[in-house]
């Protein structure tokens, strides 16, 4: 199954590694197919420049 995800479970998770949407992302990345867009990787560059 493909599962997009929002940009704030994406960011959520790299700064806490310990956290629901981390453990979120890790199941999903395991069990499923993780569908990123352009702007989901543009809104986290943009977001870690600052």
């Amino acid at each position: 199954m493909r599962i997009p995800v929002d940009t704030n479970v994406l960011f959520s998770a790299l700064l806490f590694p310990s956290s629901k949407p981390a453990a979120a992302l890790l199941y999903i990345v395991n069990n499923h197919r993780l569908v990123l867009s352009d702007r989901n990787i543009d809104e986290i560059r943009d977001i870690v420049q600052r």
